[in-house]
């Protein structure tokens, strides 16, 4: 799926989001942060991130190796301990996965309560997605499946997530023509000032409210037997009280 920001509209698109995520990185803070999935073997989208020690997960050896510490695991399986991050950017890995929701559980284990989720999908409602249901897609397999914005953010909810933030970026199909591409800028304007939900890729922004439960303390404790029981004795003739 990373030969998609090859294209023109990918290069769009991938800028378009680097530029979101940078606005919202601004406003996240911790200690640690880590992305994985299809962005990584592009671009990094750690780059303006405020949190010092940022991690780069990897499918398989990369082709470069960033400024950031990087692990090889896959993303059904993270090698993170429980509640130790601030921040996941998830790029394309719902589609490819056949455990999408080991791949949300183990997101969701190894945030912090409060922390940050950013998912990057593809969106089956869009000209990307029409593409594939007719087989016209070259970037996609058999295999890969696009799940649209609503069902993601079920899931989140299910898992104690918050969505703060969805958008959905680039209005145009793939052309290999720039003239012809540039031509087709007004889909951009009229997807931004629509509803903005037939864009080829989707930004969720959700955020972990899970947060550890104390007991609640009740000064009059519910007494398990109302009255005291009667004792019984038994004898040869039978039961005597």
């Amino acid at each position: 799926m990373k030969d998609w920001y090859n294209s023109l509209e990918g290069q769009y698109v991938l800028n378009s989001i680097d530029d979101k995520i940078g606005n919202i990185l601004s406003e996240i803070f911790g200690y640690y942060a880590v992305e994985f999935g299809v962005h990584t073997q592009i671009k990094s989208l750690l780059n303006k991130s405020r949190i010092k020690n940022n991690i780069t997960i990897y499918s398989e050896l990369p082709p470069f190796i960033t400024k950031h510490y990087h692990i090889i695991a896959e993303p059904e399986f993270l090698p993170i301990v429980f509640d130790n991050i601030d921040l996941v950017i998830a790029s394309h890995v719902f589609e490819a996965s056949q455990y999408p929701h080991q791949v949300l559980r183990e997101i969701d284990r190894i945030l912090v309560p409060e922390g940050h989720c950013l998912l990057i999908g593809f969106n089956p409602i869009s000209f990307f997605g029409k593409s594939k249901i007719f087989r016209l897609n070259k970037y996609t397999s058999k295999d890969h499946t696009l799940r649209s914005i609503g069902k993601m953010k079920d899931w989140f909810r299910v898992r104690g997530f918050e969505i703060i933030h969805t958008q959905t970026f680039g209005f145009r199909p793939v052309l290999e023509q720039r003239k012809m591409f540039s031509s087709l800028v007004f889909l951009e304007k009229i997807g931004k000032y629509t509803d903005g939900k037939w864009g080829s890729v989707y930004l969720i922004h959700a955020k972990k409210t899970e947060i550890a439960q104390t007991p609640k303390l009740s000064w009059t404790a519910n007494k398990i037997l109302k009255r005291k029981p009667r004792i019984v004795t038994a004898t040869k003739e039978g039961n005597n009280l």
